[in-house]
């Protein structure tokens, strides 16, 4: 094959050479080893002037049978692969090293000088090969440290082949020997890179590669050949990731020089004209990658004009024109040498202080830093984004902004405060007059640094007086105007960044200014969204401030929900409602105006609900939904959870005065129909009822549920009565429509909603009246019949999610009302049969929720004697069968995964009973005269064994070992992991 005629067929009699060497190479003769290499030798020597590919192919098979060769015999310097291949290329004929003539052989370089520019590509062809397959990351760990040996032997020669062509430096190397130059780079690089990272690089001796080094730098003045200068750049900027190794004194020297001298000032400012060529793109990468390595060195010591120099050209970069990311990547490599040396100077300075010299050099420049930043980060206006700009190219643009972002937040501990009240008077100036030409991108651009700022600023700052500049500026007066929206959705960013400014003594005053800006951009649509946000804000902690502001704000929601109707975003919606309650709940004191605007706004989501009513039976595939409007389902959904809001919204509030809450006493409030609490308290429920059960597309949405439920559960912890918090048996008779619907899919917020009645109704906090116990006793039933037994219909469980939910409810059944559930037609199916039941279920969630069930039962005490009686019932009835579960699963009948939670079961019987009791439960089901008829002696040994072992622990920590171990003799070792 390799002598064929034909260049792929030669390429596969390589291949298979390399192949045969790996699968069989124990079939070869020791006396053979010699001839094998010689062949491969002649077959490279002979070929290394036809087609690339093959010559690369043949080095590598070489290559490998050379290493193997090594690795069988264990001699290191007697091989000398190197040398043989410059003397048979020399000679024309493959010679090994045992037939040259040791006296009479000449060196090495006198060889490379007699070859041509094509043979010595070869010869640095097969040397960088050598290098990077003894290098590769997959060989075995085994081979590494002969291998790496092995490279290390050989490097003499191949960094003297090296050196045959570094020798005429950058200014007697002819153009054509400029091939045979950038493979002696990447040899080099080969080498170099080899050698810093095996594993044992450490005991080698560097030296020569990192002097070798010095002579690499100079030949960046080759710009004539971008290969050549590109070669130079990669090996510069491998050095410098691998500088502790290979980079010295020396070398580091004379980069600062080439770096920070006029050369490197002319590239770049070559670069900043927009001069776009790869010989400036390798530069570029050099340069940065050069900084990287000595940013720490050059914050620290800004004084010396070296580096002050390196700084001032890397802020020269900046300087490039157009926008980062669509114009120019330089940006973002800048910003991350500056992010290292604001964290040098903050950080690594001894004498970090605003008063250190090194503190005030390093704020004079990132001063200058930030100004350009400032331009950096200035947004197109939006139809030049459109024509010009990709998705992916604005998402990259969007984080370059946030990189400055934090860069600016990490360096302000330099600049401030100074550069707060720049950017503040920048804009103040620029909105001074309406009919000047206002620069809204530079705007934008000095409001996403302010924003940046505020949210890192501490207490009462000193910059809250420039904060009140800003507002009493024509700023907001100003901003609908704007040419680009960015610069509207900034500013309300800003506004909810500011609440701690909000809240002091100086920015009270402001708010009802920031608030109507706010409301005005709710009325288009890509601004909703963040104003909503702002505004809950606000509204959330600067409650007390906005009380006079309640009557404007529902306006502005009523024209929201009636003019903006479904093309407003529903998110919006739902926190804007939120945000008016949490206003009407903290900051009216009044309970007869609290309770009228609370009556408004329901009424105001009683428009939304109708929106929505309207909306699915005008809708002919309620499935699918247009790009600009939701489905009639998560309109739906949207309105109950603006509902859920409000609920959550007018909580109790512990730091409200007592006197203007509606007195605890005072239930007559919220459940005489005559009184105004009851009437909003039933048009919250008919809300709730009709978008739940009443209209056909949405009975048993999943969302909908959810959030139905979620408007129950906001009252059911409050301890003070209000229009949210329904008597008991008003929430079941919902759990109990919603059930008899069906869609048991989707029941699980039932099932929390139940045991958040059952939690609350048992609490001394509840606020639903005296626990009404046969609406305990009706939930058992309803969830059971309705829900349990259809989803365990035929045997199986369709959807474990409903049997974790029930076990759930029987859980809070025990700690809450286990005289109900003791006394209920429902005790034996519920705890004996399906409680049990569940311990042996499929799903492992399902079993780990029935252990939890019945860790707490077992576990389970009350003072009251007749409680305390009641349970030792059930215990006493109800252990033994699911204990009766533990010792079957135990017993190696489920996985591995589950024995600690079956064991923790068994543990806490031993603890709660360190008596007769748990070891007559276990011994019953360990040793049941059924199961002892079909024990060998050894098996019933060992479950003896078992039930001495617990029983003398007690319940102490080396049970649930024991019991593993247990579990693993009778599963068998061979299944240890299954």
């Amino acid at each position: 094959m390799l002598a064929s005629d034909h260049s792929n067929v030669r390429f596969f009699g390589a291949l298979t050479y390399t192949v045969k060497l790996n699968n069989d190479w124990d079939t070869i003769p020791d006396e053979s080893l010699g001839i094998l290499l010689q062949k491969l030798l002649a077959w490279f020597v002979l070929y290394r002037s036809g087609p690339r590919f093959i010559t690369q192919k043949l080095a590598s098979t070489l290559v490998l049978a050379l290493v193997k060769t090594v690795q069988n015999t264990g001699q290191l310097s007697n091989v000398e692969p190197i040398y043989c291949v410059v003397y048979s290329i020399s000679t024309g004929s493959a010679v090994l090293i045992q037939d040259i003539n040791f006296i009479t052989r000449p060196d090495l370089s006198t060889l490379i000088s007699t070859l041509s520019a094509q043979d010595l590509d070869v010869i640095f062809l097969f040397c960088t090969t050598f290098a990077e397959e003894l290098a590769r990351a997959d060989v075995p760990r085994s081979d590494r440290s002969s291998l790496a040996s092995f490279l290390y032997v050989n490097s003499p020669p191949a960094l003297t082949a090296v050196k045959s062509i570094l020798r005429f430096g950058p200014t007697n190397i002819s153009s054509d020997m400029y091939s045979v130059l950038t493979s002696a780079l990447r040899c080099y690089r080969s080498w170099s890179l080899a050698l810093a990272s095996t594993s044992s690089s450490s005991t080698f001796d560097l030296r020569p590669v990192s002097d070798l080094f010095c002579d690499v730098i100079p030949f960046l003045q080759i710009e004539s050949d971008e290969t050549v200068f590109g070669t130079v750049s990669e090996v510069l900027i491998d050095f410098m990731e691998w500088a502790d190794k290979l980079v010295n004194v020396d070398a580091r020297k004379l980069l600062l020089g080439l770096f920070t001298g006029d050369w490197a000032a002319t590239k770049i400012s070559e670069i900043a004209a927009s001069s776009d060529s790869d010989i400036h793109q390798s530069f570029l990468n050099s340069f940065c990658s050069f900084g990287q390595l000595v940013v720490n060195e050059a914050a620290l010591h800004l004084d010396m004009p070296e580096y002050r120099r390196l700084i001032d050209l890397t802020t020269e970069l900046l300087k490039v024109p157009g926008y980062a990311i669509q114009d120019e990547n330089i940006s973002p490599r800048v910003l991350e040498f500056y992010e290292f040396f604001v964290e040098s100077v903050l950080y690594d300075d001894p004498d970090s202080s605003p008063h250190s010299q090194v503190f005030k050099q390093a704020a004079e420049v990132m001063s200058q830093v930030i100004t350009l930043l400032w331009k950096k980060v200035q947004v197109p206006v939006t139809g030049e984004r459109k024509a010009l700009w990709s998705q992916d190219t604005h998402d990259k643009f969007v984080a370059f902004r946030r990189d400055v972002a934090e860069i600016i937040e990490s360096s302000y501990q330099l600049v401030r405060p100074k550069l707060f009240q720049d950017l503040v008077d920048y804009i103040v100036q620029s909105v001074a007059t309406i009919t000047s030409n206002i620069d809204w991108p530079a705007v934008e651009a000095s409001l996403y640094f302010i924003n940046t700022i505020l949210q890192s600023l501490p207490t009462e700052p000193e910059e809250y007086q420039s904060v009140g500049i800003l507002l009493d500026s024509e700023l907001f007066a100003l901003l609908p105007g704007s040419t680009i929206v960015r610069a509207r959705q900034t500013s309300l960013l800003l506004i909810g960044s500011a609440i701690p400014y909000f809240q002091s003594d100086q920015g009270k005053p402001y708010i009802n200014k920031a608030v109507p800006y706010l409301f005005q951009c709710l009325a288009t649509s890509s601004l909703a969204l963040a104003a909503s946000r702002s505004i809950f804000q606000l509204c959330s902690d600067c409650a007390s401030s906005l009380a006079a502001s309640i009557p404007d704000f529902l306006t502005v929601y009523r024209d929201m929900l009636i003019q903006g109707r479904l093309s407003v975003d529903g998110v919006a919606k739902e926190r804007i409602a939120g945000a008016i309650a949490e206003v009407i709940q903290q900051g009216e004191s009044d309970v007869d105006r609290k309770t009228s605007y609370l009556a408004e706004l329901i009424c105001l989501i009683q428009i939304y609900a109708q929106q929505a009513l309207d909306f699915s039976s005008n809708h002919n595939d309620s499935s699918s939904k247009s790009a600009d409007l939701l489905s009639p389902q998560e309109v739906a959904a949207s309105v109950l959870k603006a509902l859920a809001l409000v609920g959550k919204a007018s909580r109790s509030i512990d730091e409200v005065e007592s006197e203007i809450i509606i007195p605890t006493s005072n239930v007559d409030y919220w459940t005489e129909p005559s009184c105004p609490g009851y009437i909003i308290r039933q048009e919250i429920l008919d809300i709730v009822v009709t978008l739940s059960e009443k209209v056909s597309v949405f009975i048993g949405d999943l969302a909908i549920r959810q959030n139905a439920c979620a408007v129950f559960r906001a009252g059911l912890a409050e301890s003070v009565p209000g229009p949210f918090t329904f008597p008991a048996r008003t929430v079941l008779e919902y759990i109990r429509a919603e059930v008899r619907i069906g869609k048991l899919q989707t029941i699980q917020p039932i099932f929390n909603l139940s045991s958040a009645l059952v939690v609350s109704s048992s609490s001394s906090r509840s606020t639903s009246g005296t626990a009404d116990l046969d609406v305990f006793t009706d939930l058992l039933e309803i969830l059971f019949i309705g829900a349990v037994m259809p989803n365990m219909s035929a045997g199986a469980s369709l959807d474990p999610d409903i049997n974790q939910g029930m076990l759930d409810v029987l859980e809070k059944y025990f700690k809450s009302y286990i005289a109900v559930l003791f006394s209920s037609s429902w005790f034996e199916p519920l705890v004996c049969e399906y409680a049990v039941a569940m311990l042996t279920a499929r799903e492992p969630l399902v079993v780990k929720s029935a252990v939890k069930f019945w860790t707490s039962l077992l576990t389970s005490t009350s003072e009251a004697a007749d409680l305390a009686t009641a349970i030792e019932k059930v215990i006493s009835f109800t252990a033994p069968l699911a204990l009766s579960k533990a010792v079957w699963a135990i017993c190696g009948n489920v996985p591995r995964s589950l024995v600690g939670d079956y064991a923790q079961l068994i543990k806490t019987a031993f603890r709660v009973r360190p008596g007769g009791d748990a070891q007559k439960w276990i011994s019953d089901s360990l040793l049941a005269k059924s199961a002892v008829e079909l024990m060998t002696a050894e098996n019933l040994k060992e479950r003896s064994l078992l039930i001495e072992k617990l029983t003398r622990l007690r319940g102490r920590p080396p049970t649930e070992t024991i019991i593993k171990e247990f579990w693993l003799s009778q599963r068998g070792h061979e299944y240890n992991y299954a």
